[in-house]
């Protein structure tokens, strides 16, 4: 996570006093880890009033983050730009907390991720406009990159017995899902049986075309979704 010090100013800046928020309990208890140290001598809406700023650089490029609530979000994230602070982003606190702390394109420069219940909305690094980009890509916890040259990448979601799994493309700082496949496992007597259904996306705003299914013998055969894209993948994927 992003680390802060508890101090009220930032290269002689005072940060913006956050809005009151009412019927919203962020801490029903303290937090193990966040993105400012938390005060003890405070009480909770105080930490999340107080409005500690956590600042940090990307490709010579400094940033800040801080608590400032509104009707769009909960946190503002800005960047120094001529000797000025403007602002970059607006975004939620996250189910599991801010950071940027990883290079998901593998671009040289780190991302700012907001991590929810079981992936990130990431917001990658605009080398050209020396900011992050203002629309994110969306991520897996589980993800891996099959291809550099061709931007490809694979990720997994699993919910108990449903297993969705994903093959996309960046292609600059636009996300492409090309494929995906989603599992559902079935236990018999004797057998644990995974239906696999596979998909191709035409477009973000079609539904999925059904291309195949088949079954996996899940007592033989251990899914793995990096094996089974990069399979994929090897064999001509259209």
């Amino acid at each position: 996570m992003l680390a802060c010090s508890c101090k009220s100013k930032v290269d002689g800046i005072k940060p913006p006093v956050s809005a009151v928020l009412k019927n919203k309990d962020y801490f029903s208890e303290k937090p193990l880890s966040y993105y400012y140290s938390y005060n003890d001598s405070l009480g909770r809406m105080e930490n999340l009033n107080a409005g500690y700023i956590d600042t940090f650089s990307v490709g010579g490029k400094r940033f800040r983050l801080f608590s400032n609530p509104d009707s769009v979000s909960d946190l503002e994230l800005q960047v120094l730009h001529q000797g000025r602070w403007q602002s970059n982003l607006k975004v939620s606190y996250g189910t599991n907390g801010n950071e940027a702390a990883e290079d998901v394109n593998g671009d040289g420069y780190v991302d700012f991720a907001v991590s929810l219940l079981r992936g990130s909305q990431v917001y990658l690094y605009d080398t050209a406009k020396k900011r992050f980009h203002s629309k994110p890509i969306h991520i897996a916890f589980e993800w891996s990159k099959l291809d550099n040259a061709k931007g490809l990448y694979a990720q997994e979601y699993t919910n108990g017995d449903f297993w969705h799994t994903s093959l996309f493309l960046l292609e600059g700082l636009t996300q492409r899902v090309l494929f995906q496949a989603d599992i559902e496992t079935k236990v018999e007597p004797g057998r644990e049986i995974g239906l696999l259904s596979l998909y191709k996306v035409t477009s973000r705003d079609d539904e999925p075309v059904l291309i195949s299914t088949k079954e996996l013998d899940l007592l033989k055969t251990n899914f793995d979704y990096r094996h089974f894209w990069q399979s994929f993948v090897r064999n001509g994927y259209r």
